[in-house]
């Protein structure tokens, strides 16, 4: 994948060895990473020379049930980097006299890391979603420097752009070990100049590890909240996730982070939208002092209107509705 892992841009192929837990048998394959959709996953194998082979190759494909599904797959790309693919099922395959192929579709791929199906747990998730930047207006940079030449001609000589020290917002939530927007720093070419660029990441490490089903009411609830903040439906644009048995290979304390690929509600692209902050329903500066109250209030009208919501947000997510 590339360094920004985005979902809303299409990653090159992913190419290497994929199999069923339990299995001892490796199968060829690539992995599909196109924008805004789910991951897939094509095995190809080829058959023993023979009748036979072909035959009982055949009879497998006959016998298995459509769309058979497999919780769990693990792989290792061309480098022998670990890929764990969860929610896994089989929705097409083909076979000839020497060639057995399958298409796999899948919920999420998570690297770095091979996890069983019994231990989708995670210590915390990193995301971030469409227009995060433009309603919290926080940057990870402080106010630019310039000199000027000492004579006359006034020329800039030199510019400076500090990084801000503390680049944390702490939310201090309710029902989390640790809650923030973390401000990150980039930068990188831009044609025949470098650019650099400030984003901004929601930081959640949980109480108690929390299962990948957990993780999905999660990012619902913040895509929800934020949504109607924002005017606006949007969905995850970044995802990583934390585990405490995966740390950074220098033993820092910070625990590593696992990129994930899922597939986004609203489309391959982040909502197309030219809003400014005055037509944002509030912004971050609105409810900062208040936001911890706001968050713990949201949380326990969610429960109990979940499906009054899931149903406004499913209606009204391709109209106007989000500005009424």
């Amino acid at each position: 994948m590339s360094r920004d892992y985005k979902l809303t841009e299409s990653q090159p192929e992913i190419h290497g060895q994929f199999w069923l837990l339990g299995a001892s048998e490796r199968h060829a394959g690539f992995l599909r990473l196109q924008a805004g959709k789910q991951p897939v996953l094509e095995l190809a194998k080829f058959s023993d020379p023979g009748r036979s082979a072909f035959i009982d190759r055949i009879r497998d494909v006959q016998k298995s049930p459509q769309h058979r599904g497999h919780a769990v797959m693990h792989g290792t790309d061309d480098n022998g980097a670990p890929i764990t693919l969860v929610n896994c099922f089989e929705s097409n395959s083909s076979a000839t006299a020497t060639r057995l192929s399958r298409t796999i579709r899948c919920d999420v791929a998570i690297f770095g890391v091979h996890l069983a199906a019994d231990d989708l747990n995670f210590s915390g998730i990193v995301l971030r979603f469409d227009h995060q930047d433009e309603w919290l207006q926080r940057f990870a940079f402080g106010e630019i420097e310039h000199e000027l030449s000492s004579d006359d001609s006034k020329e800039i000589t030199m510019i400076k752009i500090p990084v801000r020290e503390t680049r944390e917002i702490d939310l201090d939530l309710s029902g989390y070990a640790r809650s923030c927007f973390d401000l990150w720093w980039t930068i990188g070419p831009n044609r025949s100049e470098h650019r650099f660029g400030s984003r901004s990441y929601l930081d959640l490490l949980f109480d108690a590890p929390a299962s990948w089903t957990d993780l999905r009411a999660e990012f619902q609830s913040w895509s929800w909240l934020l949504g109607m903040a924002m005017r606006s439906p949007i969905d995850i644009e970044e995802l990583f996730l934390r585990r405490n048995d995966v740390p950074l290979r220098d033993g820092h304390a910070e625990l590593k982070l696992l990129p994930c690929w899922i597939a986004r509600k609203f489309g391959p692209a982040p909502a197309n939208s030219d809003r400014t902050r005055h037509e944002f329903h509030f912004t971050f500066d609105d409810v900062e002092a208040s936001f911890a109250t706001v968050h713990a209030r949201w949380r326990r009208m969610r429960e109990p209107w979940a499906a009054v919501l899931q149903r406004f947000i499913a209606i009204s997510s391709p109209r106007d509705l989000w500005r009424n």
